[in-house]
């Protein structure tokens, strides 16, 4: 697991404190229930960087994400009646440098990635965009399987004996 710098645990706790929001808003609703919940944000420099209103924005994310190291933010929280765990997951990337505008609103375009942070998508295609990865590639997908099963243990359920069963 890859430490919180100053700056970025503020990221945890930021991501870590909406997924308990999150969860909190579905436990009246879902009482009896294991409840998932999660939130991911990119981040590089300061800067959020949320999903992309329109293409521009998408390109102009892209842009200023290419050949500088930005992290990925996963917070969860794991929720039955009244106990909950809440945890996160880093994972620090890099993008490949000068990648042409046209490539990227073909990128955009093909894979839709107006509703992705950072406006790309890791699985559908943006693994071309990436150069190099260090952490976990599914916290980029948006569910860290291994802080998932991580959660899953502080209630005794451990995915592992799903496999096969």
């Amino acid at each position: 697991e890859i430490s919180c710098s100053l700056v970025g645990s503020e990221m945890c706790i930021r991501d870590s404190t909406l997924s308990k929001q999150k969860s909190n808003s579905l436990t009246t609703s879902y009482h009896d229930h294991l409840i998932l919940t999660a939130d991911t944000i990119v981040y590089q420099d300061g800067v959020i960087f949320n999903k992309p209103q329109d293409e521009y924005e998408a390109i102009n994310m892209l842009c200023q994400l290419m050949g500088k190291q930005h992290s990925v933010y996963t917070g969860m929280t794991l929720s039955f009646n009244e106990k909950s765990f809440t945890d996160y997951q880093i994972t620090n990337l890099f993008l490949h440098d000068n990648i042409p505008i046209k490539y990227l609103k073909n990128y955009i375009r093909t894979f839709h990635t107006l509703n992705k942070c950072g406006a790309y998508s890791i699985q559908n295609g943006g693994s071309i965009l990436i150069k190099e990865i260090q952490g976990c590639y599914y916290n980029v997908q948006g569910l860290p399987i291994n802080l998932t099963n991580k959660l899953f243990l502080q209630f005794g359920i451990n995915l592992w004996d799903f496999i096969g069963s």
